[in-house]
């Protein structure tokens, strides 16, 4: 690090809910982490000997990073007087980003929730993954055909599987992200837009579906029901 010319100090700490924190310091130019402490809180009181435990080791940075927060701050600004400090590009974004997105995905949520779209979803992936398995042989000529990327010669069973792999697709969009949580990842966005993209293959979906196959159409329409009640709603979002 001397050689380098020195480091810069990225500070920040990781907490669940009121539980001890555990502080990290790092050198952004080398990528070494210099130090974990585990800490009550976030106070300066508890940071302020971390900090002075760093600059004995690796002297002074050349500047400091880290979050807005109060205890974080003080700290810095008493055991590195006159150091360059600057607010995190990220906490920055994502304190700005909440505010900004916060209430229309909270509206978002609730209404996903008013309508108990991802539980239906899953009762309805249950009932046709039960429907697809008590047709054992059927099924597993239908798997074969999609493996080898030809058309079966039953396609009675084509507009159910659809029906479950979109409905899975739908629900697998609560997980989509990179990790980087609110508002950088926002997966109940990805889900209703899923839910838009579901709806507009419905009709195409409906029209496979054989009038003797009560169940099958039965599920369809309930996807169908689900994914109007968000259309209007979700249409708002992503305006």
């Amino acid at each position: 690090m001397g050689f380098s010319g020195g480091y810069v100090l990225h500070l920040d700490a990781t907490h669940d809910g009121n539980a001890p924190a555990l502080m990290t310091g790092m050198d952004s130019l080398s990528k070494i982490v210099l130090g974990n402490v585990k800490v009550p809180s976030e106070h300066s009181d508890h940071i302020i000997p971390f900090l002075q435990k760093l600059q004995k080791d690796f002297g002074t940075p050349h500047a400091c990073v880290h979050d807005m927060g109060k205890g974080i701050c003080k700290a810095v600004s008493e055991v590195f007087p006159g150091t360059p400090d600057f607010i995190c590009h990220f906490h920055f974004l994502r304190d700005i980003g909440k505010d900004f997105l916060e209430p229309a995905y909270s509206s978002l949520r609730s209404c996903l929730r008013k309508h108990k779209t991802s539980p239906r979803l899953h009762a309805l992936a249950r009932e046709i993954k039960q429907r697809l398995s008590g047709q054992d042989s059927a099924s597993e000529l239908l798997a074969k055909a999609f493996l080898s990327g030809e058309l079966p010669e039953n396609t009675d069973l084509l507009p159910l599987a659809s029906a479950y792999s979109m409905t899975l697709w739908m629900l697998q969009g609560k997980h989509s992200g990179d990790g980087y949580g609110f508002p950088f990842d926002r997966p109940l966005l990805v889900f209703a837009e899923r839910l838009l993209k579901g709806q507009q293959h419905l009709p195409e979906l409906l029209a496979y579906c054989p009038d003797t196959d009560k169940i099958g159409k039965q599920s369809v329409k309930w996807q169908s029901r689900l994914t109007n009640g968000m259309k209007s709603f979700s249409l708002i979002l992503l305006r």
